[in-house]
């Protein structure tokens, strides 16, 4: 789906991002509140303090949940604005919603959060650098446990660049 994807290189000068990033998706369907990881704020924390730069770039309803949220926050996106930003990403980490299948599905490297709604194996999400952790409960998934496996992957990417 990489034809979806905006040039957004003025988009991303004009927020202040002018280094490799990390998008977080923490929103998700308003209906499935299960499908949300609570602790991206501290993932974000944990990011910058490793010298990462955060990127956030909500859809309308979850704009109060993106600027709680450390780093740049993006707002006022359309689905190809959205593609770019996701395209040009460092990586990606983000619940079971529609940008973070978006991501796997643009080929950018990335780690999607699941509970116990829907195997992941069964969404299609998992690409070759697209990976996912499930847990039956997200609310027990530890931010150290995200972090870990996020710089791992990165490294792995880093290397393979």
């Amino acid at each position: 789906v990489s034809w979806l994807a905006d040039d957004v290189s003025a988009l991303l000068q004009q927020s202040g991002v002018t280094r490799p990033y990390v998008v977080l998706i923490p929103g998700c369907s308003a209906r499935h509140p299960q499908k949300r990881w609570p602790y991206y704020a501290a993932l974000a924390e944990r990011l910058i303090a490793a010298g990462h730069a955060v990127v956030l770039a909500p859809g309308p309803d979850e704009v109060e949940l993106a600027r709680s949220i450390p780093g740049i926050c993006i707002e006022k996106t359309n689905w190809t604005a959205l593609a770019g930003i996701l395209k040009r990403a460092q990586f990606v980490i983000g619940n079971d919603t529609g940008p973070s299948h978006l991501a796997a599905h643009l080929g950018t490297p990335g780690l999607a959060l699941f509970g116990s709604h829907m195997p992941a194996e069964r969404t299609g999400i998992i690409r070759e650098n697209f990976g996912v952790i499930e847990v039956a409960d997200l609310t027990e998934l530890t931010v150290d446990h995200v972090f870990h496996e996020a710089m791992r992957r990165i490294g792995d990417h880093s290397n393979s660049v």
